[in-house]
């Protein structure tokens, strides 16, 4: 759990006179970000939260088994190998959540305050990390944390479960707008529109996008299983049962569940088609496959995601239920 444990003593102390072991903190979370670097989150300025970013430590061959508590001592005292720590600007409550962005550098956190935030690391001087152009964060220079309110909850544990999408421009969470019921909300963070994709007329949980950015998968408590009732010599409804559903992002996308009609010879070229596909160039990519790979490394540039194109307008009306077998 975010947060648990008991406090690991640091090493070196901040003064002389402070005694060995009187200074400890507690490590309240901990994520990976997009440029592979070890974010930890600790009680150190509490209750402001203090974000200490590691850069990429080089494996050794030879590994040693260390306890656990030292791990942590090291790993939060940084041990000199130059990790940036920033403050949060204020007070942001208990982490009960935090994920990392999928195309660059920034994390989604949600808080014990009701509250969606988005975190960015942002230099002093310089362009802020962005999936199209430099996603990852410069450790070389400055950094200062920059805190976002993206959305609140109005009810207890109203706000959460947040993902990404694959571009890293949208995100998609579970917003608890009444007492019997939760929204699926899909948030643009370029303009912070919203757009509820599932109402709270049900439970909806779970969101998730597909790597390809064309739907985003969801559960739900609105298939209802009616059991007899002894009593009433009827059917009741006491509860519904969680199903999975897929939302189409695109207007014009296919149904992914309906196999287009193909006649047995459109059936028998699609898939002569395929293993040509699969045939044609083989032997000659081999050829040159180590010194494109030379150049590639050389070149190394950042090949920015493909931009996800979501069509906010109708989106409730295009909520598919998957087609499970019981």
């Amino acid at each position: 759990a975010l947060g648990a444990g008991p406090p690991v003593a640091l090493r070196p102390p901040r003064t002389p006179d402070e005694p060995v072991g009187k200074r400890a903190i507690r490590c309240l979370a901990m994520e990976y970000l997009f440029s592979g670097r070890l974010v930890t989150i600790t009680d150190e300025q509490w209750p402001v939260p203090s974000f200490t970013i590691h850069p990429a430590a080089p494996m050794s061959g030879e590994a040693k088994a260390t306890k656990a508590s030292e791990w942590m001592g090291m790993l939060m005292a940084d041990s000199g190998l130059g990790a940036q720590r920033v403050l949060a600007d204020r007070p942001l409550g208990n982490i009960l959540e935090i994920v990392a962005s999928p195309a660059h550098d920034a994390l989604l956190l949600v808080t014990g305050r009701n509250a969606l935030l988005l975190a960015e690391f942002l230099p002093e001087v310089g362009e802020r990390p962005n999936p199209q152009k430099d996603p990852t964060v410069n450790l070389d220079v400055p950094l200062r944390m920059e805190i976002k309110v993206l959305d609140r909850g109005v009810e207890e544990e109203g706000i959460g479960e947040p993902c990404w999408s694959p571009d890293g421009e949208w995100i998609a969470y579970v917003r608890k707008d009444s007492r019997k019921g939760a929204s699926i909300v899909l948030l643009k963070l370029a303009t912070g529109e919203k757009t509820v994709v599932a109402d709270s007329s049900f439970e909806n949980f779970t969101p998730a996008f597909d790597p390809s950015g064309r739907f985003l998968s969801f559960f739900s408590s609105r298939t209802f299983a009616p059991l007899e009732d002894g009593v009433t010599a009827d059917l009741t409804f006491p509860t519904g049962s969680d199903m999975p559903y897929l939302t189409l992002l695109q207007k014009d996308a296919p149904n992914p569940f309906k196999r287009p009609a193909l006649s047995p010879a459109e059936m028998r070229d699609a898939e002569d088609g395929d293993g040509d596909e699969e045939d044609d160039g083989g032997d000659e990519d081999d050829e040159g496959d180590d010194d494109e790979g030379e150049d590639e490394e050389d070149e190394a540039e950042h090949e920015p995601p493909k931009p996800v194109v979501i069509d906010v307008e109708g989106i409730a009306g295009r909520i598919l239920q998957f087609p499970l077998a019981f």
